[in-house]
C-alpha cells in the first residue's frame, strides 16, 4: 500500500511515512486507497490485539514491517481496553496505559514500528498534555532514538508536566513560552527546513492507524451484542482520535454517527456550523489537553470530505462551567469519576440525547486531581504506573517560541 499526501500526488511507502512523519510538502500523509472489511472478516477475534492486528495486515503487506507486525501490535497493545456499560450509555476506557492516558496506544505502536526501521531517528513532538507523556515512556530507552519533546509553559496540568519531565538518557523536555499552536507550529518549520526529525503528534500515521484499532474492537463487540452499530462521542483537540474512528467508518466497520466534543476552542464545531474551517488563537480551558485553535488533523478531515455524508458527523463546543457540571453529574448518576476531557462527551451526550451511543474516556481523572477533587468533593489515588512516574526527579530547559532555540538547545544536548 502507498501513501499519499494531503496536499499533492506525492506517493511514498509506510516506511517512508512513519519515518517521515509529515510529508515534504507540508501535507500530512494518508492512505492511497482504504481496505473495505466486513463484520465477517473477524469472525473468530475477540481480544482487542486480535481484530487490531487483522485491521492493520492490509496496511502492512509487504514492507519490511509486515514480518514483525504481530510481535508489535503484542508489545505495544498489552493493557486493557475497556468498555463498561452504564445502562444509558457505554464508556471506551483507553485509561489503562503506562501514562493513563488514550495517546499510549498510539505512541508505544509507533515506537515498536520505528525500532524495526534501520537508522537512527529523532522524534519531534508537541503536546499539550498527555501526548508527550505517552511518547516519553514509549521510546524510553528504545536504541537509536532521541526524542524531543515541546509543552507549553502554564497551560498543562502540574501532573502532566511531572509526566513529561521526568524522563532521563535519550529523552530532551522543553518548556516554551507560548500555547499548544505555537508548539505546533515550531515542529512543522522545523520539519519543513530540518531533514533529521520526525513526528509522534498525530499528524504520524503511525499514530492513527492504531488508534483506529479499538474502535474497530469496539463497534464489533458492540454490533456482536446488539445486532447494531454503535454512535460515538469522542472529545477531540488536534482531531487524532475522532479522525481514527472515521477511518475505522470508512473501513466498513460497523460504526453509526460520529460526534465531536471540544471544549471553549470552536475550529471543529463551527466547522459543522458553517462549513468553513478557520483557525484561531488557542483559549485555556480546564480540558487543556484539547486546548487547540489550529488542529492538524481537519487536513485529514477534509482530504476525505466529498466521500462522507455530513449529516453523520458533527461536533459541539463545551464550557468549562459545563465541564464541571458534568463531572459531578456523572459521579452522582452512575458512580464514575471522569476527566474533564471526557467529560465534554458526556455533556454532549446529554444535549443529543442518542440511544446508548458509546462516550470514549480519554484520561485518568487522577491526571487532574485538583479539578476533579473540587467537584466531586472526594480524594482520588493515583494509577500505581502514575504515582511512580510522580516520584522521579524533573529534568526541563525553558525556550522561547523560537525555532532557532529549539535548535540550538537539541545541538547542545546531543553534543
Amino acid at each position: 500500500m502507498e501513501f499519499k499526501s494531503t496536499r499533492g500526488i506525492l506517493h511514498k511507502t509506510l516506511e517512508d511515512a512513519l519515518v517521515g512523519g509529515l510529508a515534504s510538502d507540508g501535507g500530512l500523509f494518508v492512505p492511497s486507497e482504504f481496505p473495505v472489511f466486513s463484520v465477517s472478516d473477524f469472525d473468530g477475534l475477540v481480544s482487542f490485539p486480535d481484530i487490531a492486528r487483522r485491521m492493520l495486515v492490509p496496511f502492512f503487506e509487504g514492507t519490511s514491517l509486515e514480518d514483525h507486525l504481530e510481535s508489535i501490535v503484542n508489545s505495544a497493545l498489552n493493557f486493557e481496553i475497556l468498555v463498561r456499560d452504564l445502562g444509558e450509555f457505554q464508556i471506551l476506557d483507553l485509561t489503562k496505559g503506562p501514562t493513563n492516558a488514550f495517546k499510549d496506544v498510539g505512541a508505544r505502536f509507533l515506537a515498536r514500528c520505528l525500532s524495526h526501521i534501520e537508522g537512527t531517528k529523532t522524534i519531534l513532538v508537541a503536546t499539550s498534555g498527555d501526548t508527550g507523556s505517552a511518547v516519553a515512556s514509549a521510546f524510553h530507552n528504545v536504541p537509536n532514538t532521541k526524542v524531543v519533546i515541546l509543552f507549553p509553559n502554564g497551560k498543562i496540568s502540574e501532573i502532566q508536566e511531572k509526566q513529561l519531565t521526568c524522563w532521563d538518557t535519550n529523552i530532551l523536555s522543553l518548556r516554551v513560552d507560548g500555547d499548544f499552536d505555537d508548539c505546533q507550529r515550531l515542529v512543522k518549520e522545523i520539519f519543513k527546513s530540518e531533514h533529521n526529525f520526525s513526528s509522534a503528534n498525530s499528524i504520524n500515521i503511525g499514530r492513527l492507524l492504531p488508534q483506529s484499532t479499538y474502535y474497530a474492537y469496539s463497534s464489533l463487540t458492540y454490533f456482536r451484542k446488539f445486532a447494531k452499530a454503535p454512535d460515538y462521542i469522542i472529545p477531540t483537540g488536534n482531531m487524532g482520535n475522532a479522525l481514527a474512528c472515521i477511518w475505522a467508518k470508512k473501513m466498513g466497520l460497523p460504526i453509526g454517527r460520529i460526534f465531536m466534543a471540544t471544549n471553549a476552542n470552536r475550529p471543529i464545531p463551527d466547522y459543522f456550523a458553517n462549513h468553513r474551517y478557520d483557525s484561531r488563537k488557542s483559549i485555556k480551558t480546564l480540558a487543556n489537553a484539547m486546548d487547540v485553535g489550529a488542529p492538524s488533523n481537519m487536513e485529514r478531515f477534509l482530504d476525505l470530505i466529498d466521500t462522507l455524508d455530513l449529516e453523520e458527523y458533527g461536533a459541539i463546543s463545551v464550557t468549562d462551567n459545563q465541564i464541571q457540571e458534568s463531572i459531578r453529574d456523572v459521579r452522582e448518576e452512575y458512580g464514575e469519576i471522569i476527566c474533564p476531557h471526557t467529560a465534554t462527551a458526556y455533556y454532549a451526550s446529554t444535549q443529543l440525547n442518542w440511544e446508548h451511543p458509546i462516550i470514549v474516556a480519554t484520561a485518568d481523572p487522577s491526571k487532574f486531581k485538583e479539578i476533579v477533587e473540587k467537584e466531586i468533593g472526594e480524594s482520588i489515588k493515583f494509577p500505581s504506573q502514575l504515582a511512580e512516574l510522580l516520584s522521579k526527579e524533573n529534568r526541563v530547559i525553558d525556550i522561547s517560541a523560537s525555532k532557532q532555540e529549539v535548535l540550538a538547545k537539541y545541538k547542545e544536548w546531543v553534543h
